[in-house]
């Protein structure tokens, strides 16, 4: 099976980019270990972008295990690509993920 490479939007990047800022500043490493499980999921969704349920429309929504974010993603079957809408944290307001679908 062909990978699927991902990208990820300007916004999402951004997420993933403040998150990282905030576990480091907290505790020096944190981030890296955040850094390092995103990592490690977005390489599991890149072999199997189809496992995660519809969270609206046609994005999906893959649960991180260790901290307590979301990833959200479209999966382009045709030309295998995911794009990244969102790196969301769990206590943020759904509404305003669903905004961006």
């Amino acid at each position: 099976m062909t990978r699927f490479k991902y990208t990820f939007s300007s916004v999402a990047y951004e997420e993933l980019k403040k998150s990282f800022d905030f576990y480091e500043v907290r505790k020096q490493g944190l981030g890296d270990s955040f850094e390092k499980h995103v990592e490690d999921q977005l390489e599991f969704l890149s072999q199997h972008p189809f496992s995660f349920p519809i969270y609206s429309n046609n994005a999906r929504r893959m649960v991180l295990k260790d901290f307590p974010f979301s990833i959200l993603y479209i999966a382009d079957e045709e030309n295998r690509i995911i794009k990244i809408i969102a790196v969301w944290h769990s206590s943020c307001n759904p509404k305003i993920l669903k905004s961006r679908i």
